[in-house]
């Protein structure tokens, strides 16, 4: 019988908005597409991701849509369509169970797997891999990269070994061999910051690393010390978890002009709140502890956050308080408003939930309840943007309304 050495994959789809967009638009197979709202409309969009092609000019995923647009001059904009790409992340997540039980969603485009236990009936690891890629690309005509190895940190290291469309198989043995000349840049957790740091000490790749010990790393860098000595050894223990928890829930917006209107700015919390509460009802779920995010005009950017002990899925509970927190951010600062995020965390099932005698018992909060519900109803029924506050600021309409609309014309234009 064969014995997988190997039982974790890490699937990646490769440049997974672009690769639709391209799929649904054949004139685009050789064109650099980039997956963001046009810049000449909105100067502050972000890049979500690009193909391959326009990766060449350098275009990156978080880059700015102007710089993007300056690096790669053809470059195809095309804004996000999320409910298409969640259509096809479902039929592909559905592949994935068809293999295992045991996968892990990280975001809407990759996943772990656990095959341990599977190899009576696909195969060893290699051939599941192969499977899967297979499998996908039959479905969607879509490519994906896939990672094998014996944990989760490494078998994410190899999915990114070669894409596109690449498989890469870590034996045991091999482990030392692929690590020592990896950029320690690459470590889970590493950002460009603690890069610096490590780099300030000699140490630039694994090789450098592994000739620290854990106490000098852990007396540095505290828990992460510890946590880059394990990495560098290869040494990961977390296992690929099948119930998946929602931490937070949160909207933020960019603005194109920078706002000082604190009406404006109230409007936007109101309407994001509203948002939020739909979300949390929908999941049924209860939010604990609701925050804010402000970047100014300096980009200086301050969270502040509020517990509230019992929970909540109303609307009303999660604006007051984020309203008050915007008041204490924006009482000493002065400054314009570049960026505003509402959010909602510590999130907790209604099953599981302790009462309280809070919980409903004042007529105001069960008539907004019902009133909320109903509205879910409407909404369900006839889409996100037929229904909105009335004094919902230009940024949250444009969104609402932009859909279908923007799309459209993203259409006509790419066709042109």
């Amino acid at each position: 019988m064969i014995k997988i050495e190997c039982p974790i994959i890490h699937m990646d789809m490769d440049s997974f908005f672009a690769a639709v967009e391209k799929r649904d638009r054949p004139q685009l197979k050789y064109k650099p597409v980039i997956i963001a709202n046009d810049p000449k409309a909105n100067p502050r969009a972000v890049v979500s991701t690009a193909c391959y092609v326009a990766r060449k000019f350098g275009v990156r995923s978080a880059m700015s849509a102007v710089h993007a647009q300056r690096l790669c001059p053809e470059g195809v904009f095309i804004a996000p369509n999320k409910n298409k790409y969640a259509d096809e992340s479902k039929v592909i997540m559905e592949i994935l169970h068809s293999f295992t039980p045991a996968v892990e969603p990280l975001s809407i485009d990759e996943a772990f797997l656990d095959v341990e236990g599977c190899e009576k009936l696909w195969g060893s690891s290699l051939d599941i891999a192969k499977k899967i890629q297979h499998k996908i690309f039959k479905k969607t005509e879509l490519t994906c990269s896939l990672g094998i190895a014996p944990n989760k940190y490494l078998a994410k290291l190899c999915s990114e070994y070669r894409k596109p469309n690449g498989i890469t198989y870590l034996h045991p043995e091999k482990v030392n061999e692929f690590l020592l000349p990896m950029d320690v840049g690459k470590i889970w957790g590493v950002g460009a910051k603690l890069k610096s740091e490590l780099n300030k000490l000699g140490i630039y790749t694994v090789a450098d690393l592994q000739k620290c010990s854990q106490s000098f790393l852990t007396k540095r860098f505290n828990k992460m010390g510890t946590q880059l000595w394990s990495l560098a050894r290869g040494i990961d223990n977390r296992a690929v978890e099948t119930v998946q928890k929602a931490q937070s829930i949160s909207r933020e917006y960019t603005f194109k002009e920078d706002i000082i209107d604190g009406d404006y700015l109230r409007g936007v919390v109101y309407s994001t709140s509203d948002e939020i509460s739909r979300k949390l009802r929908s999941k049924n779920i209860k939010a604990k502890t609701v925050y804010i995010k402000v970047k100014f005009s300096s980009h200086k950017t301050i969270t502040r956050q509020y517990a509230i002990s019992s929970g909540t899925m109303l609307s009303s509970d999660i604006s007051q308080n984020a309203v008050r927190l915007l008041k204490d951010i924006t009482r000493f600062e002065k400054q314009s408003i570049r960026l505003l995020g509402v959010g909602v965390a510590n999130l907790t099932s209604q099953q599981s939930a302790q009462l309280s005698f809070f919980d409903y018992t004042d007529k105001k909060d069960e008539k907004e309840k019902k009133l909320l519900e109903s509205l879910d109803e409407v909404l369900t029924k006839y889409g996100e943007s037929s229904v909105f506050r009335a004094s919902a600021p230009n940024v949250i309409m444009e969104e609402k309304l932009r859909g279908k609309a923007n799309r459209e014309e993203n259409n006509k234009r790419v066709k042109k």
